[in-house]
């Protein structure tokens, strides 16, 4: 008749050894650690990029404005030019 208890050495023979686990509980904060990093580095360089490209823009709409006045200076002295 086979038991259908197990004992105590089938048990330790199933069971994941305790240094195995370790060694990967460890690694796994490693592995969390660097892509942290990473993620905290990436997050600093997509603030930079977007405030970038926010100053790029102020500049081209300052541009625009600048482009607006001389033509509006130019139509003026036109004028100035025909009026009698």
């Amino acid at each position: 008749a086979q038991s259908t208890r197990t004992s105590s050495a089938q048990l330790a023979a199933n069971a994941m050894p305790l240094p195995l686990l370790a060694a990967v509980a460890g690694n796994a904060a490693g592995v969390w650690g660097y892509n942290r990093a990473n993620f905290l580095y990436d997050s600093g360089q997509r603030v930079q990029r977007y405030y970038t490209g926010l100053s790029y823009q102020m500049q081209l709409f300052n541009l625009y404005r600048q482009d607006i006045r001389d033509l509006v200076g130019l139509t003026t002295a036109k004028m100035s030019h025909y009026h009698v």
